[in-house]
């Protein structure tokens, strides 16, 4: 999904749709920051972060 996508499936939400969104999103927030490992590990599933925890070259200054 493109971030024009995002943002148009955002505008076009009902509010009881939204709410639902934002908690689930409050509880993934919750879950991948509750230790540091956690956050690690969404890290890499996001691509951001090596296995090994280092920072992809993509990301590096």
């Amino acid at each position: 999904m493109t971030f024009e996508n995002a943002l148009y499936t955002l505008a076009n939400m009902s509010k009881e749709q939204a709410k639902i969104l934002l908690t689930h999103l409050k509880e993934y927030v919750e879950e991948t920051t509750a230790t540091q490992d956690k956050a690690v590990q969404a890290l890499v599933a996001a691509g951001i972060l090596k296995s090994n925890g280092e920072l992809k070259e993509i990301y590096q200054g």
